[in-house]
């Protein structure tokens, strides 16, 4: 009885802490990623978006969104948790400092409306990165992330990523597992 117990636990234990590696495809590119969650969620890729920066660059960005199953939009912000954003160049001028990528990310967490966050240099798909950490007006800790990567065919990919999951162990498996290449 004692060994059924053991093992009924076990088998539990494995299911639970199982994550689904996801892979999508995204335009051009493959992203790949493990949220290393048992939080139902489905993947919404949105229609191609051509745009130009204030510098001319041209871009096609690709939007990545999870959505939490088990919420209604009107429930609460983390109806939709975590998005993944590729901003495509085929010839760039941008400057993809850690400076810069600090600035962008305040940018993109006051478009949240966080005005205190703090900002950590990390590696992100073999990249230099950086996050920023900050908590919304209704408590949430938002993070924003932001890391250059070099395509073959394409010159440059900015990937952004977002999430209101928790650090451990959504976000930081996000981190750790994303990655992304030309199909």
């Amino acid at each position: 009885m004692r060994a059924i117990t053991i093992l009924i636990l076990s088998l539990l234990l494995i299911s639970v802490s199982s994550a689904k590696h996801e892979v999508v495809t995204m335009g051009p590119c493959r992203v790949s990623f493990d949220l290393n969650t048992t939080q139902k969620y489905t993947i919404n890729v949105s229609k191609p978006d051509y745009g130009e920066t204030y510098s001319g660059d041209k871009y096609v960005g690709y939007d990545l969104w999870l959505v939490n199953t088990d919420l209604r939009p009107e429930d609460t912000r983390l109806y939709q948790p975590a998005s993944i954003y590729l901003s495509l160049f085929n010839n760039t001028t941008m400057d993809k400092s850690i400076e810069s990528m600090k600035s962008s990310i305040g940018d993109d967490l006051s478009n949240q409306g966080i005005y205190s966050y703090e900002t950590h240099n990390r590696i992100i798909d073999g990249q230099p990165g950086v996050i920023g950490v900050g908590e919304d007006s209704n408590g949430y800790t938002f993070l924003a992330a932001n890391y250059w990567s070099t395509l073959t065919d394409l010159r440059d990919t900015k990937i952004q990523i977002f999430s209101l999951y928790p650090w451990k162990p959504e976000t930081l498996s996000l981190l750790k597992t994303i990655h992304v290449e030309l199909l």
